[in-house]
């Protein structure tokens, strides 16, 4: 996006918001309590981010801990450390309704990690940082497109389903959003910190799309070799399956013939129309 488009938006963000983002705490408006509990990782993701981020775009992640700058010029994305007690730990990070800001769950994504990276003993052991940023690259995407706190209206239910959906098309785009914001830094070279920073997230989406495949093929073997639907298409309607994400945006970045063929094998096995009726069972 060329310089005059962001600033129009930069000058849309900070003044057209919702006058409920700026008033009171979006947490208590929720119902929900702040935790001091992760905020070493939450800094270094921030600042990984923000690293990426550069000078490109207006945002700039702050969490509610750290301290503003004295002539901040940016448009800041607050970030909250939610206490988890009262919330679903679907929600590991999401940007809430009406709000310009990113809730995480830190003992969500904790324990979201752990089952990515040290459930079975093939899985390598990620940058825990890196993934975490690359998640809040995501959630500004939703910011920057104008629909944080859409997915709320997504139609219920979990079955399982290729249904295009706007909701669906929400997160693709926002995906993308943070695959354009890496790929910009990796081939600016000459900001060093955020070149730095895009490459130690594009490595680790591609150890994690590798954890995502040997998970699937090793505990659902029946079910990869007859492309069954419980592992190939999307699980309710509000989110395109989690694992197809991870692979097409590590082949946006990797673009070698590894990357591509897993895309490929996974889009050929969705793709099937019977695919997987035997194994729906499956758990």
């Amino acid at each position: 996006m060329n310089g005059r488009i962001w600033v129009a938006l930069l000058v849309a963000l900070l003044f057209g918001c919702d006058e409920r983002t700026d008033k009171g705490s979006p947490v208590e408006r929720f119902g929900l309590l702040e935790t001091p509990a992760g905020q070493p990782l939450a800094n270094a993701a921030i600042t990984l981010a923000n690293n990426v981020l550069g000078e490109r775009t207006p945002f700039r992640l702050r969490g509610t801990w750290q301290k503003p700058t004295a002539a901040e010029t940016r448009v800041i994305v607050t970030v909250y450390l939610i206490d988890g007690a009262a919330i679903s730990s679907a929600y590991m990070v999401v940007v809430p309704t009406n709000c310009r800001c990113v809730f995480i769950q830190p003992a969500a994504f904790s324990a979201w990690m752990d089952d990515h990276t040290k459930r079975l003993p093939q899985m390598l052991q990620e940058d825990t940082t890196a993934v975490l940023a690359f998640m809040l690259l995501h959630e500004i995407g939703h910011i920057a497109h104008g629909d944080p706190g859409l997915f709320e209206e997504a139609h219920g239910g979990v079955a399982l389903n290729l249904d295009a959906t706007v909701q669906k098309e929400r997160e693709n785009a926002a995906d993308r959003f943070a695959v354009d914001q890496v790929q910009a830094a990796l081939e600016d070279k000459q900001a060093v910190d955020g070149w730095l920073a895009a490459v130690k997230m594009s490595m680790t989406l591609s150890g994690l799309s590798f954890n995502m495949s040997a998970m699937r093929m090793l505990e659902h073997f029946g079910a990869t070799s007859l492309c069954s639907r419980a592992v190939f298409v999307d699980s309710g309607y509000s989110h395109p399956n989690f694992e197809l994400r991870l692979i097409v945006a590590n082949d946006l970045l990797s673009a070698s013939p590894t990357s591509g063929d897993l895309l490929e094998s996974f889009l050929t096995c969705r793709a099937k129309p019977n695919s997987g009726i035997l194994l729906q069972r499956e758990r």
